[in-house]
């Protein structure tokens, strides 16, 4: 008789706990759902307040988040939905307060005039005619280019369901943002569209002769490139962790990443080829492989520190054509996606797979 009662007990504490986690579900998708609203109508009023499409990446992998409770989705943190609007937000300002445009010095010359030493005119501007010819193309590369942070949730959701996997991908997109800002200060740029302002596409000079200067307004986040290395990162994650589709859509994500930094006149070329041992460094970083980080890390340095002192074009055509293949290739020596790192955060996933 006693087991009877206790039976249909424990079936109403499970009933509850489905029901209280449904409620939260739909309260967080609710409070996601109206920062995604309430946003647009009250731009303006701070510059807090500004609405674009990057924030709607954020707000779209906010909703994400909230609706992926509804099916039992393990989150490393209580409210992933605040952490990545939180985290997006200061990242975004933390730039006008650590590395203002009007206040540094920002290399933007010397990196354009790489450009034009290596391909003869800026690609930039080539691909930025070509999006003003043909703007669909154009809104496209805009939104994959904006589309980041919630390409970034998409693929966090795609992983296995743990803990401790979600864990470590959230440690390795925070930890890269603030590497990242650390690089932005040896090598301030902001691109050419910034550099150029109204003249860009179409009114960019031939050749400029260099040098450091201010650019009020800019965001100096330049060089390296952090869309390639996050496209890069989310890459080698999904092949790590996902399926075939999440990683056809990832190898789609990078290069519609890869045209639109450059169409919308964001980022220079060299931007583009330091973000590759960039991302590299910080796979194998997050892999506990010391060594290659560190040599990883110093390329890109070494890259900056040339860029920057004008160095770079020095070079003869060749031997710059001849470093930067070689710092496209470094990754492969690397091997990011290393069998033996692989095997061994296997062990540790099926070790914790119960968190």
């Amino acid at each position: 008789m006693e087991l009877a009662q206790v039976e249909p007990l424990a079936g109403d504490r499970v009933q509850s706990t489905q029901l209280r986690k449904y409620l939260w579900a739909f309260l967080w998708t609710v409070f996601s759902s109206l920062v995604t609203v309430v946003w647009p109508l009250v731009q303006g009023r701070s510059p807090w307040l500004a609405w674009n499409f990057s924030v709607l990446g954020i707000t779209v992998g906010m909703i994400s988040l909230s609706v992926s409770r509804f099916f039992d989705v393990r989150h490393p943190f209580a409210a992933p939905e605040l952490v990545l609007l939180v985290f997006s937000m200061a990242q975004r300002f933390s730039f006008p307060v650590f590395l203002p445009g009007g206040t540094t010095r920002a290399a933007d010359e010397f990196l354009f005039c790489f450009d034009i030493k290596m391909f003869g005119q800026n690609c930039d501007v080539i691909l930025a005619k070509l999006f003003n010819l043909c703007p669909a193309l154009g809104l496209v590369c805009g939104a994959f280019y904006c589309a980041l942070p919630a390409v970034v949730v998409f693929v966090y959701l795609a992983l296995p369901n743990s803990r401790q996997v979600r864990q470590r991908y959230c440690a390795l997109i925070a930890l890269t943002a603030v590497v990242l800002f650390a690089m932005y200060s040896i090598c301030p740029g902001a691109g050419p569209k910034f550099l150029f302002r109204a003249d860009f596409p179409y009114k960019v000079p031939a050749q400029i002769v260099p040098h450091l200067r201010f650019i009020p307004g800019a965001v100096l986040n330049a060089t390296p490139s952090g869309h390639i290395a996050w496209a890069l990162l989310l890459l080698w994650a999904a092949r790590r962790h996902c399926g075939k589709y999440c990683q056809y859509n990832c190898v789609v994500f990078l290069i519609f990443t890869i045209l639109s930094t450059m169409g919308l006149g964001e980022h220079y070329v060299i931007d583009l080829i330091a973000g590759v041992p960039f991302a590299a460094g910080m796979w194998v970083l997050m892999d506990r492989r010391w060594q290659e980080a560190i040599c990883a890390f110093l390329l890109v340095a070494a890259w900056s520190v040339a860029l920057r002192s004008g160095w770079a074009l020095q070079l003869p055509r060749e031997a710059a054509w001849l470093a930067c293949a070689a710092t496209v290739a470094f990754p492969f020596y690397l091997r990011p996606i290393s069998p033996v790192a692989a095997a061994r955060e296997s062990v540790g996933f099926a070790a914790g797979s119960g968190g």
